[in-house]
């Protein structure tokens, strides 16, 4: 489930679906600023398949709109990771080697 976390004392703490805060959603989403983004850079997105968090159909917005602004950008998804990689596990080594396979491919 897409969840927002709201914090103690606004609205009700907890993790909130979108159709509870739509507006919340849209002005928090990354993807509504990628046009102020320098074109010039290049850009990695890294997203767990198991993210409970962040979907990966909001990785994919963000990156579709890093690219309509005429920047190079990269997805990697992968396996098993959820938000976060489990320190020393291979979900980090993989995390690690995704971020280091796009700084040496530059």
């Amino acid at each position: 489930m897409e969840c927002l976390w709201i914090p103690n004392g606004t609205r009700g703490s907890g993790c909130h679906p979108p159709s509870e805060y739509p507006s919340e959603y849209t002005f928090r989403s990354p993807a509504e600023f990628a046009a102020e983004l320098p074109a010039d850079i290049d850009y990695l997105i890294i997203q767990g398949c198991e993210d409970r968090i962040i979907p990966l159909g909001q990785a994919e917005k963000l990156k579709a709109a890093i690219a309509d602004n005429g920047a190079n950008v990269e997805l990697r998804v992968i396996g098993g990771l959820g938000h976060v990689p489990a320190p020393d596990t291979d979900q980090a080594e993989q995390y690690g080697r995704a971020i280091f396979g796009f700084l040496t491919s530059k």
